[in-house]
């Protein structure tokens, strides 16, 4: 069953649990939207940006896009035996045509200034994932059999040269209000593809941005298992727990507050963030994906 989340929609099945909720902030348009098929185990997710309805209309557009091409890799992967490498780089041709497509609609328009969004997909085939990226949304998978994450993705984000040493927390911060260096709809642009073992019990979990900078891989990990790690979680409490954790990032404030006792210097000043920063973005458009394989 093919479903395109609507605005403040959840979705739940046995093994798949999606949310997208429009923010707390002031405004009329919601620029999230996902798509879920669980029957070809096909997941996207779009962040539009721009503003207004430029955003809402971007992302939603490129999954209509998108789909289709999805479809049509999946039947080909069944039908002709694609090798990974195929498949991986047929994603990318998929991303590259889709945002050749985006980009002239959004001329036609005399929208282009501010036209965009990002883009990640999801696609399942016997014991692999394969996914593609651009933007700063985000994908993961929790292992079913131990409390271990792996973050598939990197946030396109732009980072300054003096910052390149930093790694983890420290580095997410430094770049939480940096501008996108990769996105759908403008000039030429290339998804990062990859490939991933996925086994039955695995959880995938793909996220907008306003669950990937408010919410630590170690509290998504800890979303899908129960305390000290002895137990899975249903994934309707997983998706509650990253929901009321994205909505209130308490230990990210707390990173925010520790970065700025570190006094890390560039060009001779002392670098502090911002904590309404992390305020403005939990107040932000959230989507949530998260499916278990049987």
């Amino acid at each position: 069953m093919v479903e395109v989340i609507l605005q403040n929609e959840r979705k739940s099945r046995d093994n798949l649990e999606a949310i997208s909720l429009k923010g707390s902030k002031p405004k009329k348009y919601r620029e999230d939207n996902i798509l879920v098929d669980e029957e070809n185990r096909i997941f996207l997710l779009a962040d539009g940006m721009g503003g207004k309805p430029k955003g809402e209309r971007a992302s939603r557009l490129l999954l209509e896009i998108i789909y289709p091409e999805m479809i049509e890799l999946k039947e080909d992967i069944k039908n002709d035996n694609l090798s990974d490498e195929d498949i991986t780089e047929s994603i990318k041709y998929i991303v590259k045509t889709a945002n050749t497509g985006l980009k002239k609609v959004g001329e036609e328009y005399n929208t282009q200034k501010n036209w965009g969004t990002t883009l990640d997909i999801a696609l399942v085939y016997n014991n692999n994932l394969y996914t593609g990226h651009v933007g700063d949304s985000g994908i993961f998978i929790v292992d079913g059999k131990r409390p271990i994450i792996e973050e598939i993705t990197t946030e396109h984000l732009y980072l300054e040269r003096a910052y390149e040493e930093l790694s983890g927390v420290d580095k997410k911060i430094v770049t939480y209000n940096s501008p996108l260096t990769r996105y759908m709809g403008g000039e030429e642009v290339e998804a990062d593809v990859n490939v991933t073992e996925f086994k039955p019990r695995d959880t995938l979990i793909m996220g907008s941005d306003a669950l990937i900078k408010t919410v630590l891989p170690e509290e998504i990990l800890s979303a899908v298992y129960s305390e000290e790690f002895s137990n899975i979680r249903s994934l309707k409490e997983t998706i509650k727990i990253l929901e009321e954790t994205a909505k209130s990032p308490n230990k990210m404030k707390y990173a925010f507050e520790q970065f700025n006792k570190k006094r890390i210097t560039y060009s001779g000043e002392h670098v502090t963030v911002n904590i309404n920063d992390l305020i403005g973005k939990n107040q932000d458009d959230l989507s949530i994906i998260v499916y278990r394989r049987r």
